[in-house]
């Protein structure tokens, strides 16, 4: 049994930059977050990439394209734009830009993955940071995740 995985700020900002080069660019299908299985699915064009975002098995994958059962809402002809991470942090996010009026709220313009020590989750937000979809949905202090509520990074 390998252990598992401890992402730092530096190692999620290398992990940025690689994911940036193999998608930015790349026409998005689809985006499932699977809450049993805590899994985060992208399919694009190339292929489908998986991420385990359970602290026990946090890899992230690249497999044959195969259509996913999507159920996060996406703009018409939507792009991966870029994959960043915010500076000293272990945060993810992926830009998403597609055609259409995004300002009604419904469709993704992020993806946000947050590698924080054994909260790990995944976020699926809409204009103005509301937060349209979540893997792991959660109260913790004054910060709430969940659907309808307005995306707040960690303090």
């Amino acid at each position: 049994m390998s252990k598992p995985i401890r992402y730092d700020s530096l190692l999620v900002r290398d992990l940025a930059t690689e994911l940036n080069g193999a998608l930015a660019g790349q026409p998005l299908y689809g985006v499932r977050l699977e809450r049993g299985s805590r899994l985060l699915e992208l399919e694009t064009t190339e292929a489908s990439w998986r991420w385990a975002l359970h602290p026990q098995n946090g890899e992230v994958f690249r497999a044959a394209r195969a259509h996913i059962d999507a159920n996060v809402v996406l703009p018409r002809r939507a792009r991966i734009e870029c994959v960043v991470s915010v500076p000293d942090e272990r945060i993810l996010e992926i830009h998403i830009r597609g055609e259409g009026d995004s300002t009604h709220g419904g469709t993704a313009e992020r993806i946000i993955i947050e590698l924080l020590t054994n909260q790990w989750n995944a976020l699926a937000l809409a204009a103005g940071n509301r937060i349209i979809h979540v893997l792991r949905p959660r109260s913790a202090g004054s910060r709430t995740l969940m659907t309808g509520d307005t995306y707040t990074a960690p303090a």
